[in-house]
């Protein structure tokens, strides 16, 4: 029995500890406000899939994540001691796989660019390298695959090719068409980027083919290419292209001395991943400067303006090579009231539907919440999120809304 004694006191240590730590929550937990978004018109069930993330600020001594939905909100203090190893603050589509399929999701990242879903496959590709004198190398492909009719899995590593020159290489989307998964990446050689698509056989676990389809030359010497791609609204869906921007950056000196890139020349590149050709997006001169407010969902590209009292979209189809018509959504409630003076908004889009929050909540204003409809221009929905009962106790409080998600 002896040889038992410290096994004995490692678990009542690991017991008391676990204990102490829904204690702590419990009891810190109540001491913060409960907010909920309250409906002013529309129809409430717009707001099932919304998901906001952000940070509840009192005084200078609290700073607690926080996240609400339609039923209410939630700190993260409250998530229980698994959900919190889990990974606190990780993506509404990554819990959902975790949940589901836990035993294939063990061990990969959290990262949505890294998955494909659709009714048959589970998809999951990225890079992994070695770092040598500071340097990387040994860059090879880790993929997996789940049929979920048959509930069987395949995972396979292969060696990158032409890889010894890499500074970085990325996965940004992985599809799966007839067979084939595709993995989209960035790759960087000397400080310039280009994007490639490397093609698999599913059932052979080998690389078939692989091509380089954009990448920036001729720069001369004080400049360098950048890529940004696009990331699709539901970045794990099937989709039939791959948009990014294409822009050349060079060093300027600033007034206080430092040098900062500053983009020279840019545009909008889109690939079809079925007919593997490439195409220029002619974007008119008013979106030039709107990297940052670019969305992209099912083949529709859309330029997001924001005002501090309301949100336009413009869109422009891939498939039919147009602009549509221009649509322009109110944020402002009755009272006047815009929620974040600066105008800033978190904005998602998805299923032709426009989501819009404003990001700052404090004693003197409430967020907006809208919900819209790209098809019609209609508003299906205008609340305000707020807290659910008045804070008289602490008068320097916030809510900061970092992130929207939509399920």
């Amino acid at each position: 029995m002896n040889k038992y004694w410290k096994l004995t006191v490692v678990f009542i240590v690991l017991i008391l500890t676990i204990g102490a730590f829904y204690i702590t929550s419990a009891l810190s937990a109540d001491q913060y406000p409960d907010f909920a978004i309250e409906k002013k018109s529309g129809n409430e069930n717009e707001i099932d899939p919304v998901v906001i993330d952000g940070n509840y600020y009192a005084g200078s001594a609290i700073n607690e994540g926080l996240t609400v939905t339609s039923k209410g909100s939630e700190y993260k203090n409250e998530q229980s001691f698994l959900e919190r190893i889990d990974g606190i603050g990780a993506i509404e589509s990554i819990r959902k796989l975790r949940e589901e399929h836990r035993n294939f999701m063990r061990g990969k990242s959290g990262v949505p660019d890294n998955y494909y879903e659709d009714e048959t496959y589970l998809a999951y590709g990225e890079v992994d390298y070695q770092v040598n004198m500071l340097a990387p190398e040994d860059f090879r492909f880790k993929i997996s695959i789940l049929n979920k009719s048959e509930g069987d899995s395949n995972s396979f590593e292969i060696e990158v090719p032409d890889s010894t020159a890499f500074d970085y290489m990325n996965v940004d989307d992985v599809q799966i068409t007839d067979g084939k998964l595709m993995l989209v990446t960035k790759n960087m050689v000397e400080g310039n980027e280009s994007v490639h698509v490397y093609g698999f056989d599913i059932e052979k676990g080998k690389m078939i083919d692989q091509s380089e389809i954009a990448s920036i030359e001729n720069l001369q010497e004080n400049q360098s290419g950048q890529m940004i791609i696009l990331n699709e609204t539901d970045p794990m869906q099937a989709h039939q292209y791959v948009v990014f921007h294409k822009s050349i950056l060079v060093d300027v000196e600033q007034p206080e001395g430092y040098y900062a890139s500053e983009e020279v020349s840019g545009e909008l590149v889109a690939y079809n991943l079925e007919t593997g050709k490439t195409e220029t997006v002619e974007v008119p001169e008013r979106f030039q400067n709107l990297e940052q407010t670019i969305m992209f969902d099912d083949g529709t590209i859309y330029f997001v303006e924001e005002s501090p009292k309301s949100v336009t979209i413009s869109p422009y189809s891939l498939k039919n090579d147009t602009f549509g018509k221009e649509i322009t959504f109110e944020l402002q409630d009755s009272s006047g009231n815009e929620g974040s003076p600066e105008g800033l908004k978190a904005v998602a889009i998805k299923n032709g539907k426009v989501y819009a929050v404003t990001t700052i909540l404090d004693a003197k204003q409430s967020a907006q919440v809208l919900v819209g409809s790209l098809k019609t221009g209609e508003t299906l929905y205008k609340g305000v999120l707020k807290p659910t009962e008045q804070i008289v106790d602490v008068k320097d409080y916030s809510f900061y809304i970092t992130d929207l998600q939509i399920k």
